[in-house]
């Protein structure tokens, strides 16, 4: 059971991180002003980690309940999913400064 908990939260992890860049791009594309408030206003980071989170966490669960499961939440730790999400943030706004 540890062994699935683990291999399920990393994979959430890396998802998570995988959206959460491409809508980064996605705002860099769009409007350098929107990107750089998202990256230094730490309530917009808050509200845009949150947002990627339930985003994944919605799709996941359609997926899973079109499986006839609902046992996500016994799988997948949210709390390890933002503490990497913020440490991915933190990574992205040191990359900016350089």
């Amino acid at each position: 059971m540890k062994q699935i908990e683990k291999s399920s939260t990393d994979t959430f992890i890396a998802i998570s991180k995988n959206i959460y860049i491409f809508g980064l791009n996605a705002f860099d594309q769009q409007e350098y002003k929107i990107l750089m408030d998202v990256i230094l206003d730490q309530h917009k980071t808050e509200k845009y980690i949150l947002q990627v989170k339930d985003f994944l966490s919605s799709k996941f669960d359609a997926q899973m309940k079109a499986l006839g499961r609902d046992d996500r939440l016994a799988y997948v730790d949210m709390n390890k999913v933002l503490y990497a999400m913020r440490g991915m943030h933190i990574k992205a706004l040191i990359n900016s400064i350089k």
